[in-house]
């Protein structure tokens, strides 16, 4: 199953749920449909913010609605409650990052390329999207937050996708000794746990303002395919 099938998938278990559907904004829309996504995008966009600052469980409805400039009233015509707010705001965390896995495996050929791109693609993501990075590594480590947040199992099958997309690549460049012999689900693990973690640590809590994004993903490319040892 790839990522478009894995968001399909969701989107009907969305709308199966009660949950607010993302609306095709190819398809040419009315002033009235209109007004409606920017008003959600706006809640999106303020709750992002006050989640990635507050966590879930110190966030409130009328934080949101504080923060938007909506009233109470007008969050309710878009969201049941909190959790669904929170579901949206994740899913659309975990569309681009899937997105973007795809994009990168389809347009690269080697390995290393692939972790080149990936590696940028990030660090430009966290520099550019500071509340949903922040988010993104609050959602990974607070078992609480998943725990109240449903349809947590169904969105937590985007990694397994890219993991699959991904154990691909590393079996063909073993296959073509671009690498040697490794697990594969090791080596993403690992490259997982070196790069999301520095860029938390690096750039959000040391709030560092001046990242230089080819710097940092050479250091990091370097450090995964060569190590620190004279040779």
């Amino acid at each position: 199953m790839t990522c478009n099938s894995q968001t399909k998938l969701i989107s009907s278990t969305l709308k199966k749920n009660g949950f607010m559907q993302t609306v095709n904004e190819n398809k040419k829309i009315g002033r009235k449909e209109r007004e409606r996504l920017f008003k959600r995008r706006e809640i999106l966009l303020a709750a992002v913010d006050l989640f990635a600052r507050n966590g879930f469980e110190n966030t409130k409805l009328d934080d949101i609605a504080e923060a938007s400039e909506f009233g109470k009233g007008t969050l309710y015509n878009y969201f049941h409650n909190k959790e669904e707010i929170y579901f949206a705001s994740i899913k659309q965390i975990f569309d681009d990052y899937c997105e973007m896995h795809e994009r990168i495996l389809n347009n690269t050929e080697t390995l290393k390329e692939y972790f080149e791109e990936t590696t940028k693609s990030l660090i430009q993501y966290c520099v550019n999207n500071k509340s949903s990075f922040i988010m993104l590594v609050r959602f990974r480590t607070r078992i609480m937050d998943r725990q109240k947040l449903e349809g947590f199992n169904l969105l937590t099958g985007f990694y397994e996708q890219v993991n699959q997309m991904l154990t691909k690549r590393i079996k063909q460049a073993i296959k073509n000794n671009e690498i040697r012999k490794v697990d594969s689900e090791s080596l993403i693990l690992l490259y997982k746990s070196m790069i999301i973690p520095y860029l938390h640590l690096n750039f959000i809590a040391n709030d560092n303002l001046e990242i230089d994004v080819e710097k940092e993903t050479k250091f990091i490319l370097s450090v995964l395919f060569n190590g620190i040892l004279i040779k």
